[in-house]
């Protein structure tokens, strides 16, 4: 199940691909329990996106300095 959703998913060209609502209403993503989701386990994904994010602005040199970084604010803060 989860293969043909990626699969749908990665069509080329990017027009062939499933539709995010239709991605959502996959049966395989329907079976999952992703609502039962931990409070500190989405705390925990939270952080570090936010520092992923900016690693990748420092490492890519897209920091508030040259403003062309997404989102300036977490640029300038330093990973927690």
């Amino acid at each position: 199940m989860a293969r043909d959703l990626v699969i749908k998913m990665l069509r080329y060209p990017p027009s062939d691909r499933v539709s995010a609502k239709d991605a959502y209403s996959h049966e395989w993503i329907q079976s999952k329990k992703f609502n039962e989701l931990k409070p500190e386990t989405a705390q925990s994904l939270l952080t570090n996106l936010k520092n992923f994010h900016v690693s990748s602005c420092l490492l890519t040199g897209r920091h508030r300095a040259n403003r062309s970084c997404s989102r300036p604010p977490s640029c300038t803060s330093s990973p927690s």
